[in-house]
C-alpha cells in the first residue's frame, strides 16, 4: 500500500455541535413515532412504535423499510414525537439555571457591563463562521482596551464595538481571501 495513501493530509482545525431545530427535525424524520407501546406481546416492535421498522432494522436478518438495506449497511433513521406543549432539555438545564441567574427578571438582559456583552456577541459571531483564533484575539483587545483606559472605558462603548467589529472584519475578509 502506498504510504501517501496512509498518511492523514490534514489536520482538523475545529469542531461544532449544534441542536436541531424542530424544521430540521421533521425534515430528517422518517417517521412519526405515534405508539406508546413499543412491542407487542411476542416482543416484536410496534408500527408506529420507537423500534418501528422503518426506523433501521432490529435483528440481523431483517431489511430496512426506509432504504431497503439490511442491519450491516442500513445507518438508522430519526424519527419524531410530536409533544402537546414545549420540553427543555435536560442536558441543558445546568446552563439554563445560569443563564437566569445571571439576567435581570424585568428587563431579560444578562448582568454584565455592555461591552462585555458586546465581546460575547462578536465572540458567537467568529464561532459560527468558524474563526476560532479570532475568540481570544477579540478577548485581547477588550483586556487592552481595559487596561489603557481603566474606569474610562465605560464611556467608550462606540469606541470598544469599533474595535471589535474590525477585528471580526478583518478575519473574515481573510477567511473568504483564503478561499478565493
Amino acid at each position: 500500500m502506498n504510504e501517501e495513501q496512509v498518511v492523514p493530509s490534514c489536520r482538523l482545525s475545529g469542531m461544532s455541535f449544534t441542536l436541531f431545530s424542530a424544521a430540521e427535525l421533521r425534515r430528517l424524520s422518517v417517521k412519526e413515532v405515534t405508539n406508546p407501546q413499543t412491542f407487542d406481546v411476542l416482543m416484536h416492535p410496534n408500527p408506529g412504535g420507537l423500534h418501528d421498522s422503518a426506523f433501521g432494522p432490529a435483528d440481523w436478518d431483517e431489511v430496512c423499510e426506509t432504504c431497503g438495506m439490511n442491519s450491516i449497511f442500513c445507518p438508522g433513521h430519526m424519527g419524531h414525537i410530536v409533544l402537546p406543549m414545549p420540553v427543555y432539555n435536560p442536558l441543558l438545564f445546568q446552563t439554563m439555571f445560569k443563564l437566569l441567574q445571571g439576567s435581570c427578571t424585568f428587563c431579560h438582559r444578562l448582568y454584565m457591563p455592555r461591552r462585555v456583552s458586546y465581546l460575547c456577541k462578536k465572540q458567537m459571531q467568529a464561532l459560527n463562521f468558524g474563526l476560532l483564533h479570532t475568540i481570544d484575539e477579540l478577548r485581547d483587545i477588550l483586556s487592552d482596551l481595559q487596561n489603557r483606559f481603566g474606569d474610562g472605558i465605560k464611556n467608550m462603548f462606540e469606541d470598544v464595538k469599533r474595535s471589535l467589529d474590525e477585528c471580526v472584519d478583518e478575519a473574515m475578509i481573510g477567511m473568504f481571501a483564503s478561499v478565493v
